[in-house]
């Protein structure tokens, strides 16, 4: 385990959905947060590594939902940088309530990149000393690029999508593999995990589309979707699982 970090946080009304609970992307944006914080403390910010022509983007999520934080809840958030390989970061998130009960888990994989020549670069020595971290990994799926698809949406990306890495913000992929869910499964499930493989990044002004194939599994539904730019490049791959509410 490396530097852990921790922040609390105020589940406001602009981060719940109709039912009141924290919208899957509030939970992703805390977990945004709380590692940007984090790299700020440690003198690693968003500033320092554009001046060193660096950038962290975002390569795969996995985040289960063991309760989903209601509206006016505090919250407490914690991360730890578990370790540092190659072009790579490993991640860990949770999400505890008042009492201290664990109610989000969260495991993210991240890759460096040279702002420069638009590649993948090794993680500085120095880097793994200021985060305390070893080469310590873990796994996360590969998910399914090849299922037939049942329905497809497209959406425009707007300039409101765009972060400081100049392309679309991690969140607003769940935000699009989520809008492809069939309604039913909205109103009569509660989504329980999303896996996420970024794959390539797309930038403002394009469209994608978005395909999605629904698979009914012992006790839950799982929906597989991918996200694909004008030429049917796969941007992204999502899966997110449902179980059904008690």
């Amino acid at each position: 385990m490396g530097a852990v970090y921790e922040k609390e946080y105020d589940v406001n009304y602009y981060n719940v959905d109709a039912r009141g609970d924290a919208k899957l992307t509030s939970i992703a944006d805390f977990f945004c947060d709380i590692g940007f914080h984090q790299s700020e403390a440690l003198g690693l910010g968003l500033n320092k590594l554009i001046s060193d022509n660096m950038a962290w983007i975002f390569y795969k999520y996995d985040i289960e939902v063991l309760r989903y934080p209601k509206l006016g809840e505090k919250l407490t958030v914690c991360t730890d940088a578990l370790g540092m390989r190659k072009f790579y970061a490993y991640r860990n998130y949770l999400i505890k309530d008042a009492e201290g009960n664990i109610i989000v888990k969260g495991r993210g994989l991240f890759l460096l990149l040279d702002l420069k020549k638009r590649r993948a670069m090794r993680v500085p020595e120095t880097m793994k000393t200021i985060y305390k971290c070893e080469e310590d990994s873990f796994e996360l799926d590969n998910l399914d690029k090849k299922f037939e698809s049942e329905m497809s949406k497209q959406f425009a990306v707007r300039y409101s999508d765009i972060d400081t890495n100049g392309h679309v913000n991690n969140t607003k992929y769940m935000e699009w593999a989520l809008e492809i869910v069939p309604r039913d499964i909205i109103l009569k499930y509660k989504m329980s995990r999303i896996k996420v493989n970024f794959i390539k990044e797309v930038q403002y002004g394009h469209t994608v589309c978005v395909e999605a194939k629904v698979v009914n599994e012992d006790e839950k539904i799982v929906v597989k979707t991918r996200i694909l730019n004008e030429e049917n490049t796969i941007l992204a791959l999502c899966e997110t699982e449902w179980k059904k509410e008690k």
